[in-house]
């Protein structure tokens, strides 16, 4: 594709360029003939983009040192010394090469497009799952090179990067960010996600995985926590997003990592929290002393969705005596809209069985019976609490390496061959659509507390998996 010439045609390339950016129907304010010409050009950047691969490829064929170059240094960042151990080059001539190298790409006029395009396009950020399914020859392979040409613009992008496992981010995102969060927190530091979503000009949905991965903050009821480094700050906020006092049990569920005597110990320390009842707390001033629920499945370890419900992993010998209640998450009886200290008929094929959940936390009735009846004998067994009990066995894994690890903490049985499909799977579980990237799915393990099972999925992501015995 000439930059000039009397074959050159600007229009194609114009209207390339705006289709990758995303403004072909947005960018101008056009009368609506003029905007149907613009729908028009949705997906015509192809020829944009082949176009920069041959470039890039020109580019990288002057030196035959080039392409190694590319692919160690520029794209996966591997030492000058070892570079220069390989070519027979020192230290300084492999930082020469590699400068050289960035500003001949960088240079390239229909490189550049595609660089702009794209900042246009995830400006201020989104995930890069969803600008491939977009622009999907953005994985076109550089020829003889090991890379492809999202690697490279991304590499000489001056404004924008690969953030972590799953999100393209424009330079200056974060402050701009944090700008927002800061005048819209309120005196707890909790700031209504979207409300700053409207200030940003993004999704509010999108700003919240961007918080929740990227940000690594943590959400309660639509709202981010700007402040909550301490066991007080959270609490504070929780309780004032709170519709009535929560116990310690339930903040607990929310402030993974600490023992309830430490939260005790710095909710008594805090002025603006009281205690409404025994192991109860509430915000100064307010006077309702009934505790309530927030507690969601999609946010507490051990939950996830079997079948379209949701379901508790259990260890059979926690609930095998006959006359003993075993504790249960919190999210249970919010599930089944319980009252506090009210227990809550669960319909079963051998009978009802009751939840409820109190100050010292949430319990359910043994399910004794319904273990012995289906010879469940040791390990775990998955208990459906939607609509109506069910308890199935929990499939064996048996395979080893880092996605079985993960299949077998979440009682998924064996891990299928298709990293994608396997993902997909760790994702519905646990409450999030089958397509969600790999950075929302780990900062949800992380959320829930399961910090293992998130290092272990990244493992997985990056060494595959093996079925053998």
């Amino acid at each position: 594709m000439p930059a000039s010439g009397p074959d050159f045609d600007a229009h194609p390339v114009l209207a390339q360029w705006l289709s990758l950016s995303g403004y072909a129907a947005a960018a101008l304010p056009v009368p609506e003939p003029a905007r149907s010409l613009l729908d028009a050009t949705s997906a015509v950047h192809g020829d944009l983009l082949v176009a920069a691969v041959g470039e890039i490829a020109d580019v990288v064929q002057r030196d035959p040192r080039w392409p190694v170059i590319l692919r160690e240094r520029v794209i996966t960042r591997r030492t000058l010394n070892s570079i220069g151990a390989d070519l027979d080059l020192t230290r300084e001539r492999v930082r020469q090469l590699e400068a050289a190298l960035r500003e001949e790409l960088a240079s390239g006029p229909v490189t550049g497009l595609v660089v702009d395009g794209l900042r246009r396009r995830i400006h201020p950020f989104t995930h890069v799952a969803d600008v491939l399914a977009a622009v999907p020859r953005l994985l076109e392979p550089i020829p003889d090179t090991g890379v492809n040409l999202l690697d490279v613009v991304e590499a000489v992008a001056p404004d924008w990067s690969l953030v972590g496992c799953g999100w393209l981010v424009a330079d200056g995102a974060a402050d701009r960010v944090d700008a927002v969060l800061r005048e819209f927190a309120d005196d707890t530091g909790a700031a209504d996600v979207a409300a700053v979503a409207g200030v940003l000009g993004v999704d509010a949905g999108l700003l919240a995985d961007y918080l929740s991965t990227v940000g690594c903050r943590f959400l309660f009821r639509g709202h981010v926590l700007t402040r909550d480094r301490s066991i007080g700050d959270r609490a504070l906020a929780v309780l004032t997003l709170a519709d009535g006092p929560m116990t310690t049990a339930q903040l607990a569920e929310l402030i993974p990592g600490r023992t309830k005597p430490s939260i005790r110990n710095a909710l008594g320390a805090e002025p603006s929290i009281v205690r409404s009842a025994p192991d109860t707390w509430t915000v100064a001033g307010r006077e309702d002393r009934n505790p309530v629920n927030h507690a969601r499945p999609e946010m507490t370890p051990g939950m996830y969705v079997h079948q379209g419900r949701w379901s508790l992993l259990v260890d059979v010998d926690d609930a095998t005596s006959a006359d003993v209640s075993y504790e249960i998450p919190h999210a249970i009886p919010a599930l089944l809209d319980a009252p506090f200290d009210v227990p809550v008929n669960l319909p079963g094929e051998l009978g009802p069985k009751s939840v409820r959940w109190r100050r010292q936390g949430a319990v359910g009735t043994s399910i004794a019976d319904h273990l012995a009846e289906g010879s469940h004998a040791g390990g775990r067994v998955r208990v459906i609490v939607e609509k109506h009990m069910e308890i199935v066995g929990v499939p064996p894994t048996t395979g080893r390496g880092p996605w079985a690890t993960v299949f077998s903490a979440m009682g998924l049985g064996d891990p299928p061959a298709d990293q994608r499909e396997a993902l997909s799977v760790v994702a519905e579980a646990i409450g999030l659509p089958a397509d969600a990237p790999h950075r929302s799915v780990a900062a949800r393990l992380e959320l829930r507390g399961q910090f293992f099972v998130a290092e272990c999925l990244a493992d997985a992501l990056a060494q595959g998996y093996t079925l053998e015995p």
